[in-house]
């Protein structure tokens, strides 16, 4: 059965959304398009990121009786720790302070409303490479993520599907102090 879609390109709208019954509503987050729809008591997801096959490949979620017909889109930080590389890696001074500003995609947090909220699922608006932040021995797998580290944001710079995350550096080593990656 062909279902009827609202839109197609509706832009983020973070909140509370209800879910229509035998149609397809779609909201964009960035690169990544969640699709949603009721049918037959079933909550039914659906993502297509920028560049994916058209087909469309949906999760079905059978919701208990308190569920109101609505769903709660709430960001969210990536399930691991991100790495951030300076695209210029820069030289912090021994006794130097710094503020950069990264940004970070975040995850959309699928949730149904009810007695209390159930999350469905978390699904990131970009697909980031895997690293390893430690040595062979000791360490945890993270995310990568090439970023300008920028030391001041404007208007332009901020997206409805990134976190901007202003972090401040101090070195306080005899030494200075070359930044070639950071941990969040």
């Amino acid at each position: 059965m062909e279902e009827a879609v609202l839109s197609d390109d509706t832009p983020f709208d973070w909140g509370t959304h209800d879910v229509p019954e035998d149609r397809t509503k779609s909201l964009r987050f960035g690169p990544l398009n969640l699709h949603f729809t009721r049918r037959a008591g079933e909550i039914r997801l659906a993502i297509r990121r920028e560049g994916d096959p058209a087909d469309l490949r949906w999760s079905r979620w059978a919701p208990g009786a308190e569920w109101t017909g609505r769903l709660s889109l709430t960001p969210a930080f990536p399930d691991r720790p991100v790495v951030v590389k300076p695209e210029d890696e820069f030289w912090l001074m021994k006794g130097a302070e710094a503020r950069i500003f990264v940004r970070v995609p975040l995850a959309v947090r699928v949730a149904a409303q009810g007695s209390r909220e159930r999350v469905l699922m978390e699904i990131p608006t970009a697909v980031l490479s895997d690293t390893w932040w430690g040595n062979p021995e000791e360490g945890e797998l993270c995310y990568f993520l090439d970023t300008m580290a920028r030391r001041a944001m404007t208007g332009e710079d901020f997206m409805e599907h990134l976190c901007a995350c202003a972090l401040h550096l101090v070195n306080r080593s005899p030494d200075d102090l070359l930044v070639t990656r950071i941990a969040l």
